[in-house]
C-alpha cells in the first residue's frame, strides 16, 4: 500500500465554517492510544480524516479499520493524542509550562506519524517559545533524538538549542549527563560532530592559528612558529 502524502493545509479547527462543514452527518470514529496508560476517544470520521492521511487511509482506504470505525495506536501518547485532539477542535494549542515539553516532543513525533506538518509546527512553536530564555535539557534531546528520523526537524531544533548552550558555556556542570545522551543515542554525537566541523570550517577556524589554547606553559610566539607555517598538511583532501 502507497504511504498517505502530507498534509500541509493550516487547519483553524471547526470554529471555522471549513470546519463545522466535517462535522455535519459523520460516523464517530473510536481511537484508542496507548497500552498500559489507554485512553479512548470518539470522533467525527471527516474530521480525522480531512486533518491526516495516515487516517484518510485508513478510513476510506482498504484497512479493516475502514468498515470498523475503529482504529488502535498502541505505540503512541495518550497525552500527545490528547494535544493533538485539542488541535483539530481549536487549530492551536495552549500555552503549557516547562513540564508540558515532553508532551509536545511527543506530540511532534505524533504529528509525523499521522503526516500532519501543520499540527507539528504548532508542538514546535511552543518548544520554541518555551525555550526562549532557557536552555535545552539533556533528556529532552535524548527524548527528540529518540522519536524522530534522521534529518527531521526536530533533531535539527535539539542539535541547534544544544549547540547555543555550548556557545555561551552553560553545560559545564552537566557535562556526564550529555555524555550519557551521546552514548546512548548515537546519532547525536555523530549529528553534533558533523555540526562542529562545519562550523569551524565556516568561521575559517584554523588550529594551528590559535595554537596557544594548547598550551600550558610556553607562550606559542615565542617559538618561532613563522618556520612552520609553509609546512603542508599530508591528509588534506
Amino acid at each position: 500500500m502507497t504511504a498517505p502524502t502530507s498534509s500541509k493545509v493550516r487547519f483553524k479547527g471547526v470554529n471555522s465554517e471549513e470546519g463545522l462543514k466535517l462535522l455535519e452527518g459523520c460516523d464517530a470514529v473510536k481511537v484508542i492510544v496507548g497500552t498500559e496508560t489507554q485512553k479512548t476517544w470518539s470522533l467525527p470520521k471527516k474530521l480525522l480524516a480531512h486533518v491526516s492521511p495516515f487516517f484518510d487511509a485508513a478510513l476510506n482506504g482498504s484497512w479493516v479499520e475502514a468498515t470498523s470505525n475503529d482504529i488502535s495506536l498502541p505505540e503512541d501518547n495518550p497525552a500527545a493524542f490528547e494535544t493533538f485532539v485539542q488541535w483539530i477542535y481549536s487549530g492551536k494549542l495552549v500555552t503549557g509550562s516547562m513540564d508540558d515539553i515532553p508532551r509536545y516532543i511527543r506530540a511532534w513525533t505524533l504529528g509525523d506519524k499521522l503526516r500532519c506538518p501543520a499540527f507539528q509546527d504548532c508542538a514546535m512553536l511552543h518548544l520554541l517559545h518555551l525555550h526562549m530564555r532557557v536552555y535545552v535539557e539533556p533528556k529532552t534531546v535524548q527524548l527528540a533524538y529518540e522519536g524522530s528520523m534522521a534529518g527531521s526537524r526536530l533533531r535539527k531544533w535539539a542539535l541547534q538549542e544544544f549547540s547555543s548552550g555550548i556557545t555561551c558555556g552553560k553545560y559545564v556542570d552537566t557535562a556526564e549527563e550529555w555524555a550519557c545522551v551521546a552514548k546512548n543515542t548515537v546519532d547525536f554525537g555523530y549529528d553534533y560532530v558533523q555540526a562542529s566541523a562545519a562550523s569551524f570550517a565556516a568561521l575559517g577556524f584554523n588550529p594551528f592559528e590559535a595554537g596557544q589554547q594548547y598550551l600550558e606553559v610556553l607562550v606559542y610566539e615565542d617559538e618561532g612558529i613563522e618556520k612552520w607555517e609553509m609546512a603542508p598538511k599530508v591528509n588534506d583532501k
